[in-house]
């Protein structure tokens, strides 16, 4: 049988998924560090060796937790700040809405009320 290749690109994983990924990290070496500290050595070295590999070819890597969860809070906040605006946005549409629809009916009932008293003053004169 052949075996079967998805070539599909995957997509940006979210900083809160790092953290995340980051935290199972050192929590399991710290478990292996009360097991065997010299595996838990050799484990955090040959990771940092690859954190700085990659650091080497340019990219971004995201191993700071302070700065993820910091990331993460300027994000959130952005969120609700983006949907505050959006909601008072969508109140005020609504407000500046009604007072139109008010306008208008009031001035279509006056222009009713002149017509009938335009109406009403014809009909005398005959």
């Amino acid at each position: 049988m052949e075996e079967r290749i998805d070539y599909k690109k995957k997509g940006k994983i979210s900083k809160r998924d790092v953290l995340k990924k980051l935290e199972k990290h050192q929590a399991g070496i710290a478990k292996r560090a009360e097991h065997d500290p010299v595996q838990a050595a050799e484990r955090q070295l040959s990771t940092d060796f690859v954190v700085a590999m990659h650091k080497l070819t340019g990219s971004k890597i995201l191993d700071n937790k302070n700065r993820l969860k910091k990331a993460i809070k300027k994000r959130d906040n952005r969120k609700a700040k983006s949907e505050k605006d959006w909601n008072d946005r969508k109140k005020g549409i609504h407000e500046s809405m009604k007072k139109r629809q008010v306008k208008r009916r009031k001035n279509i009932a006056k222009r009713h009320i002149e017509k009938m008293t335009k109406k009403k003053k014809k009909g005398r004169r005959d």
